[in-house]
């Protein structure tokens, strides 16, 4: 697998019941291309999301996630 590289543009990822950073992960376009710990240790480094982390991810909380692997290309989908 690629060294993960994460886009600037981020997107808000909501939890739900039973979810962990890995479902959120698996929301970022070109994601299979990587390995998903990177985009785990990278969601968890984002300053936006330790106060929502610090007690563990909750039903209905918000994380910032990157929208996309960098180099992703929607075509690669079809």
């Amino acid at each position: 697998l690629a060294p993960a590289d994460f886009s600037e543009e981020k997107t808000t990822w909501t939890a739900e019941s039973g979810d962990d950073l890995y479902d959120a992960a698996e929301d970022i376009l070109g994601i299979d291309g990587v390995d998903k710990r990177d985009a785990v240790d990278f969601i968890q480094g984002d300053p936006a999301n330790i106060d929502v982390l610090k007690d563990g991810l909750q039903q209905g909380e918000q994380l910032v996630i990157p929208v996309s692997v960098e180099g992703y290309d929607d075509k690669d989908d079809k």
